[in-house]
């Protein structure tokens, strides 16, 4: 259509059907899946079926890849392996799909499904698993296998790769196996310390921290600020959800004296349940991050220890529960690795020196400042 309006020379006559003709060839061993958005025009990128296109076409493709010839600039004349393995290809997907009709009933296949995108997005994890995993061991390869399965410590398409996204769903973390109620959206790390689990030694009583008008009234305004923020969010003016989450007394004395106009409330009252839980968390988050603030993929190994710490017994709306869950431990997560390396770079910079002495990259800031100060 575009030769013989003159858009294109005539001399591209044969160079526009070669690139039509394995643009074709393309989409029908590629495929497409079911909802996909791929354009619809493309017969060849839908599903093999007993009335389309795909047969047939693939027994035209193995008459034209017959009469290819590759010429050397000596003048010789040669098939290439890429001819020959694609004659083959078309052979056995013909053969496969009469197969699966005959002896499966299978009327609607598609070919997709049977592309290497998957296997090769599968290799791309391994190869990614411990930073750079290139040449394993089968013992290697072995163990990269398992955590994947285990932890889905990579993401099932590999950065990079020369292929395109599949629709293939790993299997269940480790996290969701047994919190089904929520979602682990990203990698985390294979072991997790026991302490932190256990959190006896970590974790100090909300009732203790009550004693301290300044800690509680610090958890009660941030854990306000994280609520005002998930409503926001999340499920804005769903009544169960303001039921168990909110204050609706609004009586916690340490908020209540930070408001600017007593007679109207503006700030946000916490549940005494999710001040309590945020106070838990808060006191993990910290340990974590003082000893193992160079830990790889940290945020979710404190959302991992998150919710094997809390129940959140106390949020009651099925509807928003696992969305509420995952926006408030994310917010957490960000605020709390936010603040701690805002005072990091305070303490290399000089400008804070009541640092906390058993963070060890803190100290190991503080340190270099002292050493490279100007005297």
């Amino acid at each position: 259509m575009y030769i013989e309006k003159g858009i294109l020379a005539k001399e591209s006559k044969e160079t526009a059907e070669v690139i039509l003709f394995f643009d074709e060839l393309f989409d029908s061993v590629n495929g497409s899946y079911y909802g996909s958005k791929k354009k619809s025009w493309k017969p060849l990128l839908g599903p093999v079926t007993p009335t389309s296109s795909h047969q047939k076409y693939w027994t035209d493709a193995r008459k034209v890849f017959k009469s290819m010839k590759f010429y050397t600039k000596n003048g010789k004349s040669g098939v290439v392996p890429s001819i020959t393995n694609w004659l083959q290809t078309l052979e056995n997907l013909d053969l496969l799909m009469k197969k699966l009709a005959t002896e499966h009933n299978l009327t609607s296949i598609w070919i997709r499904h049977f592309n290497q995108d998957p296997l090769e997005n599968f290799f791309g994890c391994v190869r990614s698993h411990g930073v750079r995993n290139v040449n394993p061991t089968c013992a290697g390869f072995e163990v990269a296998f398992a955590a994947l399965l285990i932890n889905n410590l990579s993401s099932n398409h590999s950065p990079g790769a020369n292929c395109e996204k599949d629709k293939c769903v790993n299997i269940k973390s480790l996290r969701n196996i047994f919190f089904e109620n929520r979602v682990a959206s990203s990698p985390v790390p294979t072991e997790i310390d026991f302490r932190h689990i256990t959190s006896d030694d970590i974790i100090v009583g909300i009732e203790l921290k009550k004693n301290n008008p300044k800690v509680i009234a610090q958890l009660e305004y941030v854990a306000g600020y994280v609520l005002r923020k998930t409503k926001t969010k999340v499920f804005k003016n769903c009544p169960n959800c303001n039921n168990c989450l909110f204050n609706n007394i609004k009586e916690i004395t340490n908020i209540a004296v930070k408001e600017y106009k007593k007679e109207k409330k503006l700030l946000t009252y916490p549940a005494t349940e999710l001040v309590a839980s945020f106070s838990d968390m808060q006191d993990v988050i910290i340990d974590i991050i003082k000893f193992n603030a160079a830990m790889p993929n940290i945020k979710n190994y404190i959302k991992t220890v998150f919710c094997m710490i809390n129940n959140y017994n106390y949020i009651t709306c099925q509807m928003h529960k696992k969305d509420v869950i995952m926006y408030m431990e994310d917010l957490i997560c960000n605020f709390f690795l936010f603040n701690w390396c805002k005072d990091t770079n305070r303490v290399l910079k000089g400008s804070r020196t009541d640092y906390d002495k058993n963070d060890e990259v803190q100290k190991m800031c503080y340190d270099y400042y002292i050493k490279r100060r100007r005297n």
